[in-house]
């Protein structure tokens, strides 16, 4: 029997088009949809007054998109690595899986919950769930990153490629014991 898989959603708070969710779906257990507050990670960008309005407002849409689909949000507060690593130890999950976000703070503390995650035994996979292209492969001849937007653009325009969104699942399997939420 498959084991369960938890998603992380952090900023992609939507069931359709979200790679990571699709991998939590086709591993085949359970689907353990997580939302971690933790705005220390955000380091001196951490959300004002409007996004945490937004971020409210999204998590309830979300939440609601969840439960109907029959796996209910999750919400954390703290650490992200504690709080997923807890989650693991309470569902006897062995995937974790997230969409990249690209600022830099946020690239040094998902490496660090990769490999810790990895380190520990865990299937980790993080998925390209919010661009057209990830900043880091679009490259000159040369293998470098471009230093003028131009090219950049054009580089970008020439290797656009992308299929259909991916579609909302219909069911998520349930995990079959209570969790401990804030929401």
């Amino acid at each position: 029997m498959p084991t369960p898989a938890i998603v992380w959603f952090r900023l992609d708070l939507r069931l359709a088009d979200n790679p990571a969710l699709q991998a939590a779906v086709k591993h085949g257990g359970a689907v353990i949809p997580v939302f971690i507050h933790d705005p220390e990670a955000e380091g001196s960008w951490q959300p004002g007054g409007a996004s945490n309005w937004w971020l409210h407002f999204a998590l309830e849409d979300l939440a609601e998109q969840l439960a109907k689909a029959g796996s209910p949000l999750i919400i954390r507060n703290g650490h992200s690595l504690t709080e997923l690593k807890k989650l693991v130890e309470e569902t006897g999950a062995r995937l974790v899986t997230w969409n990249r976000r690209h600022e830099p703070l946020i690239i040094e503390r998902d490496t660090q919950v990769k490999t810790s995650l990895r380190n520990g035994g865990l299937q980790a996979e993080s998925f390209n769930g919010n661009l057209l292209h990830e900043p880091h492969l679009v490259k000159t001849l040369a293998g470098n990153p471009f230093q003028v937007f131009t090219p950049f653009w054009k580089n970008c325009l020439a290797n656009l490629k992308f299929g259909e969104p991916l579609k909302a699942p219909k069911k998520l399997p349930p995990f079959d014991k209570p969790l401990k939420s804030v929401a």
